[in-house]
């Protein structure tokens, strides 16, 4: 299933660090299956109208996560479980997510026990 990547041109992240974590999620949701291949730098800037140069950014930052699998003259592939992140990595991501959750959260000024409430809802919503 081909990804579709939104961009917001006036976000702190920067747009090459937007695509990773898009493409990062849509991985973990399984809306990219393993093997899939990702469109090429030139067709993905061309069509979301930024410089090759950021895609190719994305990518490299991609593989180097272990995300996706770069095959020299064919492009860049989702990365099968043989490639896929080690537990450590793993841990550092869930805490890194769950910090930009937690910062990003407390200024709604919500307790814990809502954030947690929050977190849970999301989880039993996508169980179905």
């Amino acid at each position: 299933m081909p990804i579709s990547f939104t961009l917001q041109f006036d976000s702190q992240d920067g747009i090459a660090q937007q695509l990773v974590k898009q493409a990062e999620l849509a991985v973990a949701r399984q809306q990219l299956t393993q093997g899939e291949p990702m469109p090429s730098v030139r067709a993905l800037a061309g069509e979301l109208g930024v410089n090759p140069n950021t895609i190719a950014s994305a990518y490299k930052e991609l593989v180097a996560r272990g995300a996706l699998v770069s095959q020299r003259g064919r492009g860049y592939f989702v990365a099968s479980k043989e490639s896929e992140l080690s537990q450590i990595a793993r841990e550092k991501k869930l805490l890194a997510a769950a910090e930009t959750y937690v910062a990003e959260t407390r200024t709604l000024s919500v307790s814990t026990e809502d954030l947690l409430a929050a977190v849970q809802q999301v989880l039993e919503k996508d169980k179905t």
